[in-house]
């Protein structure tokens, strides 16, 4: 092979990767959305709660970008 096809085949590796890696955070950020929604409708129903329970929770994506798949887990923690 020629030295422009072996620099325009790696190029085109590197850019699939990135791709990868664009597609899953786009996913994860969706996913967020909808569990941001799920979290937006538990605080509006606490809050209009008269007798009003000491409660939270939390929930973070754990992402490292040096994977393949770069959404590695997702943490839960709930206070009561």
């Amino acid at each position: 092979m020629s030295p422009n096809r072996d620099k325009y085949l790696s190029m085109r590796w590197d850019a699939n990767k990135a791709f990868e890696v664009a597609t899953a955070f786009v996913s994860a950020i969706m996913f967020n959305h909808v569990i941001s929604a799920f979290d937006a409708l538990i605080t509006a129903k606490h809050k209009e709660a008269a007798d009003r329970n000491k409660f939270s929770w939390n929930m973070a994506i754990i992402t490292d970008y040096r994977y393949k798949n770069p959404v590695r887990g997702i943490r839960l923690s709930v206070a009561f």
